[in-house]
């Protein structure tokens, strides 16, 4: 049955990036640790994490907290899809 595969897929990935966040020391060894996860699970290359800072309105690297990303097409649609999440009534963020 398809949808207990779609489970147990789930459910590997969830165990392999809790085991990942609950081992990393630093932010920079969780990225890593995702970015493996990711590539392992994927196949997926690159994996960048992005924060929205509430106060600039704009989207931060996690790595890079201070940084905001540049101006451009990519950031529009990143922003356009964080506020589609945001809107979502089945993703719940703390205000």
């Amino acid at each position: 049955m398809k949808l207990n595969s779609d489970i147990d897929f789930l459910y590997k990935i969830m165990c392999e990036m809790t085991t990942v966040f609950e081992s990393s020391k630093s932010a920079n060894e969780l990225v890593l640790g995702l970015k493996q996860v990711f590539k392992n699970v994927g196949g997926t290359k690159d994996l960048n994490i992005y924060i929205f800072d509430e106060s600039s309105k704009t989207l931060k690297n996690f790595l890079k907290p201070w940084e905001s990303l540049p101006e451009n097409e990519n950031t529009a649609d990143l922003n356009k899809t964080f506020k589609e999440l945001d809107n979502n009534p089945y993703i719940k963020t703390e205000n």
